[in-house]
């Protein structure tokens, strides 16, 4: 479940940026998203691990013997990063493959019919299967793009944008939402709602009218909470590390609130929780989970008190009409 939805969020957000590209020419200053693949090194061993845990061992030899023949000239102790922002009317991206010899590599594509052509100085361009992409080599890097333009300006390490992340995962993803300026998300929050209405008029429409009001004012303040969530939210990470040492596959999902946005002081409120059942999690469980409610406000706790004692009296009430008990035991 908790998987499930990390990817709705992943794929909403995603969803959400290439929407409002299209809203506006305005470009941010920095990528919106960043994709990060760890060192070669240690992403082909867990990939290994992992057909093999799938039941595919047959396949482990294969994927070894083309990776280690198509990177060669690559630098496998360095991370790969995949860079997207927008520009103009569309998504962009920047494809950044640490090289020690991009020459070598050149001369293995060009086995596969990827001749490049050299523009200039540093500058390529590929043509593979109808499709042209250019190549620029700098830093220690090179760089892909689906233009010249795209690659004018490149990062000096592309590295120092994904952080940690390749530390942390096999495979990662970080998108930050506050890269597009508001008018943009807003546009693109309320073609979302109007997508959203369009289609739960179409599922509800053959309900009862009670029926209909009652599903009506659930699912728009399901909306609401997710408008709330993407305005309020910072940055969204979700990681996949395959760790063939501890025979483990984990997939995380992390999400940054803005600071003093209503979502941030919840989770700052519910920082220093401790609980005295955390020792009851048997081991041998696979899975965990625990939910909390904190109320900070003193008339929400009034008013939570009144609906808990209504609640008890409504089950007491219960008991004493149907119970075969004597009343002194019930109300006792």
């Amino acid at each position: 479940m908790r998987l499930n939805r990390c990817l709705l969020i992943a794929t909403l957000f995603v969803g959400l940026a290439t929407q409002a590209a299209t809203l506006t020419a305005q470009q941010p200053q920095a990528p919106i998203a960043a994709i990060s693949v760890a060192p070669l090194d240690r992403a082909i061993p867990g990939m290994s691990y992992l057909l093999n845990a799938s039941n595919i061992p047959e396949m482990v030899g294969v994927m070894e013997m083309m990776t280690g023949f198509y990177t060669k000239g690559l630098d496998r102790s360095r991370p790969i990063a995949i860079l997207v922002s927008f520009d103009g009317t569309a998504p962009d991206f920047q494809v950044c493959i640490p090289m020690k010899d991009h020459k070598q590599w050149f001369q293995i594509m060009s086995g596969m019919g990827l001749e490049p052509e050299e523009l200039a100085e540093g500058l390529y361009e590929i043509s593979a299967a109808g499709q042209v992409m250019i190549a620029k080599v700098a830093n220690g890097w090179m760089y892909l793009g689906q233009s010249e333009d795209s690659l004018s300006a490149v990062p000096e390490d592309p590295a120092a944008l994904i952080g940690d992340l390749p530390e942390r995962y096999s495979f990662s993803a970080k998108i930050d939402l506050q890269q597009l300026p508001a008018d943009m998300r807003d546009s693109a929050i309320a073609e979302m709602r109007a997508g959203f209405e369009r289609t739960m008029q179409q599922q509800l429409g053959d309900q009862f009218d009670t029926e209909l009001d009652a599903a009506q004012e659930a699912a728009l303040e399901k909306m609401e909470q997710l408008e709330d969530l993407i305005r309020a939210t910072q940055q969204l990470v979700i990681g996949c590390l395959i760790d063939p040492t501890e025979k483990k596959l984990v997939i995380d999902g992390a999400i940054q609130f803005l600071e003093g946005s209503d979502l941030a002081k919840q989770m700052d409120a519910q920082a220093d929780l401790k609980s005295d059942f955390t020792a009851l999690r048997p081991e041998q469980y696979s899975g965990y989970l625990r939910a909390t409610s904190v109320l900070n406000n003193d008339q929400e706790k009034v008013l939570a008190k009144e609906s808990l004692r209504d609640s008890i009296e409504q089950t007491l009430e219960m008991v004493r009409q149907q119970s075969e008990l004597p009343l002194e035991y019930v109300d006792a």
